[in-house]
């Protein structure tokens, strides 16, 4: 993706990074990428759930939201992770090899270090 673009970033835990960075790695030497749908949907979720928490969460918590604000938002994004997970499963287990190839190059380009 290129730099020259505007872009959103939400920050991912090391230990997150690191799953990510694993399950790229791991697909990009797999002879059957196919066999570790199930793993990308993991991280895929995991990185989904970073994002709306980060951006969705955090902001009502800054902005002292109430107790039953934050629950009904959770419950909220709770059952739209529900109906994504279902969808990006059925996605991925339809990909090719080399189409899950492209989306992992396609997560290491959207996959920052941290800046010095």
């Amino acid at each position: 993706m290129p730099k020259s673009s505007h872009h959103i970033v939400a920050p991912l835990s090391a230990d997150l990074h690191g799953q990510v960075v694993g399950i790229v790695e791991s697909l990009k030497q797999s002879p059957d990428a196919t066999r570790q749908a199930e793993d990308l949907l993991g991280v895929i979720m995991a990185m989904t759930e970073a994002g709306l928490d980060f951006y969705f969460i955090s902001p009502l918590r800054r902005i002292g939201a109430g107790t039953m604000t934050l629950k009904a938002a959770q419950l909220g994004l709770a059952s739209t992770r529900k109906g994504m997970k279902m969808v990006i499963a059925k996605v991925l287990k339809s990909l090719t090899h080399d189409q899950l190839l492209h989306l992992a190059e396609f997560i290491e380009t959207v996959t920052f270090e941290p800046e010095s």
